[in-house]
C-alpha cells in the first residue's frame, strides 16, 4: 500500500491533513495544472514527482504523491495520466490538480507506455505477463487487451487512430490498426529501442534509440511508410519524448538527467537539467499546447523545487 510521502516535497496543507494516509483512499488536491504551453516530466527516486516547466521561466511547480512515475499522457480535456510503476497503477491528475487512482493492474507490470485515443480511452503497456496493451475507458473501466508483444514500452497514436508500440523485446516498432490488427512498422538493426515514441505534425514517427557505440545514442525519424528518414545524434540513453505545437521535440535524456530540445531544424540543446532525482522517462505537453515564447533552462535542486511549488501555490 503506497502512502503519501512526508517531508519538504509534500505541501504543508497535505502533510497536515493526510500524512501517512493510504494513497488509494485519497483524492489529493494540488494547484491546478497550467493549460496551454507547459512541459511535464516524470521524476523518480527523490522527489518522486511530476515536474512542470514553463517556457521562458523554467521550473514552475511539481505534483508529488507518486511512486516511481514513468509514462505520462494528456487527454483532450487537460487531464494528465501517470504510469505509477511503484504501485502498478495509473493515476489521474485533473486539470484542477486532483490526484486519484484511475486504474490498478492485478498482474504484469506497467511498461511505462501511456497514450490516450481521440475517443478518450487510455492505453497502457503491460510487461511480464500478459505482455499486452491494455485499454481502459474514460472512467477507468477495463475494456480489453491486445496481445502479441514482447516487453512493450512507449506508445503513440497517429492522426488516423493507429497505435504504435515500442516492442523492446524484439527491437521492433509495431502498429496496431483501429481494427486491432498488429503488424511490423519498422525494425532496428542496431542499438535498442529506448521507449520513446512521438509523431510530428507531418505524420513522421520519432523513436529513441539507445545502446549505440561511441555514445552515439540517437533519435530516429521514420516516414509514414516505415522508412528511416533521419538520425539525430547527441543523446545518452534517450527515453520519453513529446512535441509541442511549434514542432520542437523534447527528449528525456536519462544518461545525463537532462531534458533536451530538438528544433524542427535538428539543432539539439539543453532545455532543463535535473540535479536531484532521476528522469522517469515520461515527457508530455498539454493537448492545448501553444508555441513557446523562449527557451527555458533550469537546474533543479531542493531549494529550486520547493520555491517552484510555492510560486504556484501563491498564484493559485
Amino acid at each position: 500500500m503506497n502512502t503519501l510521502p512526508c517531508g519538504i516535497f509534500t505541501p504543508s496543507f497535505v502533510r497536515r491533513a493526510t500524512c501517512g494516509a493510504a494513497l488509494l483512499a485519497l483524492a489529493v488536491s494540488f494547484p491546478a495544472l497550467s493549460r496551454g504551453q507547459n512541459l511535464y516530466v516524470s521524476n523518480s527516486g527523490s522527489p518522486n514527482a511530476v515536474l512542470e516547466f514553463a517556457p521562458g521561466v523554467g521550473l514552475t511547480g511539481f505534483i508529488s504523491g507518486f511512486n516511481d512515475p514513468t509514462g505520462l499522457a494528456f487527454d483532450s480535456s487537460g487531464n494528465l495520466y501517470v504510469a505509477n510503476a511503484g504501485t502498478n497503477q495509473i493515476l489521474k491528475v485533473t486539470s484542477g490538480g486532483v490526484v486519484s487512482t484511475f486504474a490498478s493492474l492485478s498482474q504484469g507490470t506497467l511498461g511505462g507506455g501511456l497514450a490516450v485515443s481521440s475517443g478518450g480511452n487510455v492505453y497502457a503497456s503491460n510487461t511480464g505477463l500478459p505482455n499486452a496493451i491494455l485499454e481502459f475507458g474514460p472512467g477507468g473501466g477495463f475494456l480489453g487487451s491486445t496481445s502479441g508483444f514482447n516487453d512493450p514500452n512507449g506508445l503513440a497514436f497517429d492522426t488516423n487512430g493507429n497505435l504504435f508500440v515500442a516492442n523492446e523485446g524484439t527491437n521492433q516498432i509495431l502498429e496496431v490498426s483501429t481494427g486491432g490488427v498488429v503488424t511490423q512498422f519498422a525494425s532496428l538493426s542496431e542499438g535498442t529501442l529506448g521507449g520513446g515514441l512521438a509523431f510530428n505534425s507531418s505524420g513522421d514517427l520519432f523513436v529513441s534509440n539507445t545502446g549505440l557505440p561511441l555514445a552515439n545514442d540517437a533519435i530516429l525519424e521514420f516516414g509514414p511508410g516505415g522508412g528511416l528518414l533521419t538520425t539525430i545524434l547527441g543523446f545518452d540513453d534517450p527515453n520519453g519524448m513529446a512535441f509541442n505545437s511549434s514542432g520542437n521535440l523534447f527528449v528525456a535524456n536519462v544518461g545525463t538527467n537532462q531534458i533536451l530540445k530538438v528544433t524542427s531544424g535538428g539543432v539539439v540543446s539543453p532545455f532543463a537539467s535535473l540535479s536531484q532525482g532521476n528522469l522517469g522517462g515520461g515527457v508530455a505537453y498539454d493537448a492545448a499546447a501553444i508555441p513557446e515564447p523562449a527557451d527555458a533552462t533550469a537546474a533543479l535542486g531542493l531549494a529550486a523545487l520547493a520555491a517552484g511549488w510555492w510560486r504556484r501555490r501563491r498564484q493559485a
